[in-house]
């Protein structure tokens, strides 16, 4: 590739390895939180059941983040572009709306929104500021993603060579 990438598309990738390295290392504190749990022994069996299912999940997510964000760094590629988009919106749902119910019914909520939103903070309190950090750079990801998507689609229109008329060809 002789052109320089978008500056608009670096920093996407640049957020993008920064929000899946920040994963990892989340990951990498919640495995060694799991080796100091309670004594109970149910609790302490869900505890390492979970903490190696999210961790292969976390891995999967992070492998392909990154294989795609590499080949939209070093080909500029519009299917890999959409792959990060859709990517980005399976783990907005995966990581922050699919568990949200659990915050209505008991034992953490009571119906009701404002129940819901008090066990959510009491859930997070203790690293709010780490959730809140991870749910903004997820959030901006996903739509810098689908911004990045028109300008890597031209691209990719203009320099295809399926896509422009071969020269020289008859088709009658």
């Amino acid at each position: 590739m002789t052109t320089k990438l978008p500056r608009f598309i670096a920093v996407t990738l640049t957020l993008t390895a920064i929000f899946w390295a920040f994963m990892l290392v989340q990951q990498a504190a919640f495995l060694w939180r799991t080796s100091h749990m309670p004594v109970d022994p149910l609790i302490r069996s869900f505890a390492s059941r979970y903490s190696i299912t999210s961790t292969l999940e976390v891995f999967v997510f992070t492998a392909f983040a990154g294989s795609l964000s590499i080949a939209v760094y070093s080909f500029r590629s519009f299917t890999a572009a959409c792959g990060l988009f859709i990517l980005s919106g399976l783990a907005v749902w995966r990581y922050f709306f699919a568990g949200t119910s659990i915050f209505f019914h008991r034992p953490l909520g009571d119906g009701s929104w404002s129940g819901a939103f008090a066990s959510c903070y009491h859930f997070h309190s203790a690293h709010l500021g780490v959730y809140l950090f991870q749910t903004t750079l997820l959030f901006a990801l996903l739509i810098l993603w689908l911004l990045s998507l028109p300008r890597l689609y031209g691209e990719a229109k203009t320099s295809n060579q399926w896509l422009q008329p071969t020269a020289g060809r008859s088709d009658e």
